[in-house]
């Protein structure tokens, strides 16, 4: 016959819930937020400033209006290497225990994980007007991992986010400056959370659990753009993405220490089980344009707004009524909508070789400090790139380029996401990105 649970015991796992609850399905991606921006390796090296530019198949995400531009069948293949670094340095990390506020024991720890994102497009021209293609890419995800016994593991372990989001497309040209573009999306997104769990209250490892969440779900969006051709040199670009909204569901996986007798009542709440959350992934405008200055150089820009503020609060919903009564009220994120300013260059050097340059400013979606988690050591950031174009043959162009972002050190001052758990300290972060694509026309 399992425990009985008494209120008492309810009010003392209620501290410790909140490893359950308090997970932000964000990580320490190079886009701000959790967003990849990492869809093209043309666009990287402008910043992705030159949606306007539709230089080829990777316009699929960026403005599949911009299609109509490319007169041959052709596939697109990308491979980025996102190397981010995410240095904590603990500035007085404390648990409030049943004696009183003492430092949490731990390590400083790095969170950075190096990902691997790929991406892969095909346009085929119809006719002169009527254009179609399809796009395979993430556009969200990246991971944070640390140390199991560092300072903040209550807050957070490891947090990781993938999703695959496949994007037939279509372009119509209604005139000859005007052209429409449309795409449905079709998004498969896949989360797993862990922290430890201190079943003590004592800051220290001596009764440490774990917890393991994971889930998947799949999610449907569209997606919206018009190029308009001032001239055969000048354009300008407006592309919408929808928000895509998916109901996580998955499993809580708990390993817990041998517990002393008193503390029974914990392998009942921190039982294995499943559970179920909403996450909206979120809507995004873009406004951008393209100039030819002569037969050598190009400017472009681009501004974008995405919609952030969906991601208001974060509610695992357990199997477990015991459980769920301990979990309480979702964990607040109180994200904001931001905005992306980029400018780029390109320069023709030869027939066969271009030469691309690039800087971006993100906003980050994070209000203030006492909001930011390490799973999400995010924070505004400047982007600097550069990239090239190199023709190997009339069929076949290599594209390579290179990223480093500059970010602000992220500030945490975090007391809300984990109960009797005050994180605070600072996060060295900067991103570095690798980039490589074969455009192949037929």
């Amino acid at each position: 016959m399992p425990p009985v649970i008494t209120q008492m015991d309810l009010q003392r796992i209620k501290c410790l819930m909140s490893v359950a609850t308090g997970l932000s399905f964000a990580v320490a991606a190079n886009g701000a937020g959790f967003a990849i921006i990492e869809q093209s390796v043309s666009g990287l090296g402008n910043a992705f400033a030159g949606a306007a530019a539709a230089q080829d198949a990777s316009t699929i995400f960026f403005n599949p209006a911009g299609m109509i531009l490319l007169d041959k069948p052709e596939v697109n293949s990308g491979i980025h290497v996102i190397i981010p670094s995410a240095k904590f340095i603990n500035e007085g990390t404390t648990t409030t225990s049943y004696a009183g506020t003492v430092a949490t024991q731990g390590d400083n720890a790095n969170g950075g994980a190096t990902a691997f994102v790929p991406n892969l497009y095909y346009v085929h021209p119809l006719s002169e007007r009527l254009v179609v293609g399809i796009g395979v890419h993430a556009p969200f995800g990246l991971a944070t991992e640390y140390d199991k016994e560092w300072v903040g593991r209550y807050m957070a372990v490891r947090s990781e986010i993938k999703t695959i989001n496949v994007n037939p497309s279509i372009a119509y040209r209604i005139n000859e400056k005007l052209t429409i573009g449309a795409g449905v999306s079709a998004e498969y997104v896949y989360a797993n959370l862990t922290n430890a769990i201190d079943l003590n209250r004592d800051g220290t490892t001596l009764l440490d659990g774990f917890n393991d969440l994971e889930g998947d779900d799949i999610g449907f969006g569209w997606n919206l753009g018009l190029l308009y051709e001032v001239s055969k040199t000048t354009r300008f670009g407006i592309h919408y993405r929808s928000e895509v909204k998916t109901r996580l569901k998955g499993t809580a996986d708990f390993t817990l220490p041998e517990l002393p007798p008193a503390m029974a009542a914990y392998a009942v709440v921190f039982a294995d089980q499943k559970i179920e959350a909403d996450l909206t992934l979120p809507d995004s405008l873009s406004v951008n344009f393209y100039h030819e200055l002569n037969d050598k150089w190009a400017v472009m820009g681009d501004v974008t707004w995405m919609g952030w503020s969906d991601f208001y609060d974060l509610d695992i919903d357990f199997e477990s009524a015991t459980t769920e009564a301990a979990a309480g009220k979702a964990i607040i994120e109180n994200w904001r909508d931001n905005w992306r300013y980029s400018v780029g260059a390109n320069y023709k050097a030869s027939d066969r070789l271009l030469l691309r340059g690039g800087l971006a400013y993100d906003q980050t979606p994070v209000k203030s400090d006492d909001y930011r988690s390490p799973r999400i050591p995010d924070a505004s950031r400047v982007w600097v790139t550069a990239g090239l174009s190199w023709i190997m043959s009339p069929g076949t162009t290599l594209d390579v380029g290179y990223v480093h972002i500059f970010v602000d050190d992220p500030v945490v001052d975090n007391s809300s996401h984990t109960s009797y758990q005050h994180v605070k300290g600072t996060i060295k972060a900067h991103v570095d990105i690798l980039s490589a694509s074969c455009t192949m026309r037929f």
